[in-house]
């Protein structure tokens, strides 16, 4: 599951979606190709973390295989401006997180210079 820092004082819809792979610029703009792997909505709150739970189904990823996550907030998140797409900004011995990109809105054209770091916490398990 994920948790994410949500715009304060909104009440908010939170979309995650998956994808197999690491994703290319046009698969941000349309949900084809991606499963929707958790659905939700954040209380009104500061900005602070919260917890969204399990993800609808198990998301499994085999060893040395990409995935994708596009996670939407109707009200807004907060994420970290960065430089790099791709760029592995936290790893352990299990996990590389990526630099990524910030939409216009749901499956919309990304924004332009939006390369961002994700402001949450990615929860897992190794078997």
């Amino acid at each position: 599951g994920m948790d994410i820092v949500a715009k304060a004082n909104a009440v908010s819809k939170v979309l995650i979606y998956t994808r197999v792979g690491e994703y290319e610029g046009s698969a941000l703009t349309s949900n084809k190709g991606w499963t929707l792997a958790y659905r939700g909505t954040i209380p009104n709150q500061d900005s602070q973390l919260y917890s969204l739970g399990d993800f609808i189904d198990e998301v499994k990823i085999a060893a040395g295989q990409s995935q994708s996550f596009y996670v939407f907030s109707r009200k807004r998140m907060l994420y970290t401006a960065s430089q790099s797409e791709g760029l592995v900004y936290s790893e352990d011995d299990s996990v590389a997180i990526r630099e990524g990109e910030a939409t216009r809105g749901l499956f919309r054209k990304p924004l332009k210079g939006t390369t961002s770091r994700f402001a949450g916490v990615v929860r897992y398990h190794v078997q």
